[in-house]
């Protein structure tokens, strides 16, 4: 098996568990939005209820691009979903800073910016920076993949053929 079908086996697998996970414990009359989800952060699952939905989005996604088994395609989707997850967290770090409103999923982030002598808006700050940094890197990562699929000939190709 080559290194993209291990990846969208691993992707599509965690993601898939994930997504079971987060409809059981919404099933059970869990808090599926105030439980953050550490093992999986890694793809931008935050908690359960992003495992919920965009856990199945990326199994399906991950099973199609497997089938294509094209490490261009698997790039391209990869970039665009990380760019578009880490700008919105982005966005909601940056409003986090400035609401007085403490959400369930927050409260790690009060209890650790007492710890480090912090107030609780400017704990919003690290990750907002930390997201910000991972959209431009996977922006910059979708123009590489981009470039790749304009010059491989999938889109020459079906030029010629008109």
């Amino acid at each position: 098996m080559n290194k993209n079908k291990i990846l969208l086996s691993v992707v599509g697998s965690v993601s898939l568990i994930a997504s079971i996970i987060g409809w059981t414990n919404y099933a059970q009359g869990m808090a599926v939005f105030s439980v953050i989800t550490w093992p999986i952060i890694w793809l931008g699952l935050f908690v359960w209820g992003d495992a919920m939905i965009l856990g199945a989005f990326l199994f399906i996604a991950s099973v199609v691009l497997w089938f294509k088994n094209n490490h261009i395609l698997t790039g391209l989707f990869l970039s665009v979903y990380f760019t578009l997850r880490s700008f919105i967290e982005a966005m909601y770090n940056l409003n986090a800073q400035f609401s007085s409103v403490t959400r369930p999923w927050e409260a790690y982030t009060v209890d650790l910016a007492k710890q480090l002598h912090f107030a609780p808006q400017e704990m919003f700050v690290v990750p907002q920076i930390i997201y910000t940094a991972i959209c431009v890197t996977s922006f910059i990562i979708f123009i590489v993949y981009l470039k790749q699929y304009m010059l491989s000939g999938i889109v020459i190709k079906k030029i010629a053929k008109k």
